[in-house]
């Protein structure tokens, strides 16, 4: 059957030519034949036939024909009008994915065509929904298994919203999509859909030998599919690979496709169909061999990649990875800072200078001297190092607190050391004794200062 004429305006009424045998090819002779061919319509434009033959409405008769020789053909042609949609599948890729988790999804990729007249100008809206549809169809059917679920139906724009799923009543689901445009001919569009499919009530099993039966083709009413391409995809590990097809299918291929977590991949099976219709809709089985066993890798990649990251996150915090032992100075320290840190420095060495001075005095004042100005040497050789060592932004207000005191404690040594020579023992007593307080009060001062640093 094909359009005539091949190419038509918007308005007119589509028409098709079929072209058949008037007479059957049968190995034997025939006495007596009559054909009837009875169309969708009653308008019949021409047909043309061997003799005799007769019209009624929708209806053509041819013969009888009498003493028929065995592998007789008589090719007749009848016109006739015809708003039937021609709705063809050119090429549709089915797959078919099993997890033993429990779910076998299924996408399908069409690609709709319109092979009936070509459209002759341009396309009017407003003509169209006035009833000017020519050979156009806006709205296919599709069964679906009664048990599907999360059906989705899109293109390569996004979810298309013109579908419509119900049950019809006999065990299976009815899908009614429309395309985004109506389809006049020549038109192409291309979409896919896809379900869930419960595996409880498709795969069947045997020991470790599990089999699949699912349905062949697709159940599309009113449009046929010229290719078809299924493909069968099977979790990681399955062998031993067994397809049984109620119809004529190409030669099987097997390949692999590596999806999260997988090692070796998972094998897939596909083969292709053609010339398919609503009746080729059987099932068909598919049997292989598989070890539960192999359900538990995946979930233990799982444990072990983030076993290994928290045990990286402990080494981590833990591990000390700096090149050097030494302390890394604040670098948030200013100038300022660093130029206080130095004049602590400066009355470090100024504080030994003093113990110099002294030490050319009176014997027994002088050892209690330097035993006393080695403590607070010592007291501020561990202030001058936590304050090198410490990342405590407060050092600034530390050494300006503690330089007036430690200014105040070395004046009185100096002033010490020049009357050292000159006084009397009982005067350097008393003089020493000051000293003490005064480094007394600014050992206490500096206790203070390395608590609240610490």
């Amino acid at each position: 059957m094909e359009p005539l004429p091949e190419r038509m305006v918007q308005a007119h009424r589509a028409t098709s030519v079929y072209t058949g045998s008037s007479l059957i090819a049968a190995p034997y002779p025939i006495v007596e034949q009559v054909t009837k061919v009875e169309t969708n319509s009653i308008v019949v434009l021409e047909s043309r036939a061997k003799q005799p033959h007769k019209e009624e409405g929708s209806k053509l008769t041819l013969g009888p024909y009498k003493d028929v020789a065995p592998f007789t053909h008589e090719q007749f042609a009848l016109h006739y009008e015809n708003s039937s949609p021609f709705a063809t599948y050119t090429d549709v890729v089915r797959e078919i994915e099993i997890s033993h988790w429990g779910n076998v999804a299924v996408e399908e990729h069409y690609e709709l065509h319109n092979t009936g007249a070509e459209l002759l100008g341009s396309f009017s809206r407003l003509d169209y929904q006035h009833g000017v549809i020519g050979n156009s169809f806006e709205e296919l059917v599709m069964m679906l298994p009664g048990d599907a679920s999360e059906i989705y139906y899109r293109d390569v724009i996004g979810n298309i919203s013109t579908s419509h799923v119900f049950p019809d009543g006999e065990g299976k689901l009815r899908f009614e999509y429309m395309p985004r445009f109506v389809m006049f001919g020549g038109w192409r569009t291309q979409f896919y859909m896809g379900y869930n499919l419960p595996a409880s009530n498709y795969i069947t099993v045997d020991g470790s030998r599990f089999t699949l039966s699912i349905d062949f083709a697709k159940d599309v009413e009113d449009a046929i599919i010229d290719d078809m391409e299924i493909r069968v995809i099977f979790p990681e590990g399955t062998t031993d690979i067994k397809v049984d097809a109620p119809h004529a299918i190409s030669a099987v291929e097997t390949s692999d496709r590596f999806t999260y977590l997988d090692v070796d991949g998972r094998p897939v099976v596909s083969f292709r169909a053609k010339n398919l219709v609503s009746d080729h809709n059987d099932p068909m089985t598919i049997s292989y061999s598989f070890s539960t066993m192999n359900l538990i890798w995946e979930p233990l990649y799982l444990i072990a990649a983030f076993f290994t990251v928290c045990v990286l996150a402990m080494l981590f915090a833990r591990v000390d990875l700096s090149i050097s032992a030494e302390s890394v100075p604040d670098t948030d320290l200013t100038s300022g800072d660093l130029e206080r840190v130095a004049t602590l420095k400066d009355l470090y060495e100024k504080r030994k200078e003093a113990h110099e001075n002294i030490a050319s005095g009176n014997s027994g004042l002088v050892r209690k001297g330097r035993d006393t100005l080695s403590d607070v040497g010592r007291e501020v050789s561990a202030l001058i190092k936590h304050l090198e060592d410490s990342s405590v932004r407060r050092i600034a207000n530390v050494v300006e607190r503690t330089e007036e005191d430690l200014s105040a404690a070395v004046a009185d040594l100096e002033r010490l050391s020049k009357r050292a020579a000159k006084k009397a023992s009982n005067e350097l007593e008393e003089e020493m004794e000051a000293a003490r307080q005064r480094i007394a009060e600014a050992k206490s001062f500096i206790a203070r200062l390395i608590g609240e640093l610490e």
